[in-house]
């Protein structure tokens, strides 16, 4: 299911909304925050990475990721 403000898949816009909230979690932080499996989570993040939504910076263990979408509240005039 897509989701009308952004038109990302739901998962994938939730994904992106708790990277774009911690930057510097890891892949365990970020699939126990989303209630997911960490491979689930790796899944996600190559869809993301592969639409150039978001990027890691740094290195793996300090490093931080990027998001490069803006992702603003949902419109209440809808």
């Amino acid at each position: 299911m897509l989701c009308l403000h952004t038109g990302l898949e739901c998962n994938l816009e939730c994904t992106l909304e708790c990277i774009n909230n911690n930057p510097n979690a890891s892949y365990t932080e970020l699939a126990e925050k989303l209630g997911i499996k960490r491979r689930t989570l790796a899944n996600r993040i190559k869809q993301l990475k592969e639409l150039g939504l978001i990027r890691r910076e740094g290195y793996d263990k300090t490093g931080y990721w990027v998001v490069s979408y803006n992702i603003s509240p949902k419109d209440s005039s809808l």
